[in-house]
């Protein structure tokens, strides 16, 4: 039997109490942050995986469908892709928290991505439920928090890692932290890890309504302003940051160590 799977970008939605439809809208009316459905098709791979709003991994086979968000990818480590080069309808999992679009370049390291065919945007009254509908809103607030930023010059650097350990001695030392990923590709997992490593709260671009950071400079900085707004009202001691990826890759990572 078939499931429907929200994948981790929609764990910001009220999907748990409020319905919604789908409907299959004109490719020109596409846009970023979309929350669409996919069906899953294609030959099963370790990558036929699902982070969902938990962050649990959830295997799905064809005929399943998968809730993510139109998106881009630029991790050249691994793969580049983007929602714009969807053909058809023909789509894949950039990542697996449901980062949709599809792959143009594809390390030969990684066994075949998720294959999903578009079939619907997530609809209420008759219009388009985009991620940006759920974001964090706080009036503007200086923020004035300790940080500690880990940058690296590629994904897999280490930066989660050392991240976790900093959560971790700081609030093993009883200071309050929050954990905070600002650039990067949708995924769930890094501050989760920063939240089982003794930070109080922890956030990422997905609060401010981005399934990636890589969007205009203008727009990131919109979104995640009143994100860091936010983090400065929780009366936190310490925020440990990670700029995910790499700063030479479009991602805004200038922007966000700024």
């Amino acid at each position: 039997m078939s499931k429907r799977v929200l994948g981790s970008l929609a764990r910001i939605a009220d999907f748990d109490t409020n319905p919604f439809e789908t409907a299959v809208i004109p490719r020109g009316d596409w846009e970023t942050g979309d929350l669409v459905q996919g069906q899953v098709v294609g030959e099963p791979t370790r990558l036929y995986q699902v982070e969902s709003t938990t962050g649990e991994m959830i295997a799905v086979e064809p005929g399943d469908e998968v809730i993510g968000a139109f998106g881009h990818r630029a991790a050249t480590l691994e793969g580049v892709g983007s929602w714009m080069e969807i053909d058809d309808g023909e789509m894949h999992a950039l990542t697996s928290a449901g980062l949709f679009g599809r792959f143009t370049s594809l390390s030969k390291l990684l066994p075949g991505p998720l294959q999903l065919k578009y079939t619907g945007h997530l609809m209420r009254s008759g219009r388009r439920i985009r991620m940006r509908d759920f974001a964090i809103a706080a009036p503007q607030r200086e923020l004035d928090l300790p940080a500690i930023l880990m940058v690296g010059t590629s994904m897999s650097a280490g930066k989660t890692m050392t991240g976790k350990f900093a959560c971790q001695i700081l609030s093993d030392l009883g200071y309050r932290v929050i954990g905070t990923k600002l650039t990067g590709a949708g995924r769930y997992r890094d501050i989760l890890k920063f939240r089982d490593h003794g930070a109080a709260e922890v956030y990422d671009f997905v609060d401010a309504g981005l399934p990636s950071t890589v969007v205009p400079e203008g727009e990131f900085r919109a979104a995640i302003r009143p994100l860091l707004s936010h983090i400065a009202s929780r009366d936190a001691d310490f925020m440990v940051v990670e700029a995910g990826a790499s700063p030479l890759e479009p991602y805004n990572g200038a922007a966000a160590i700024d």
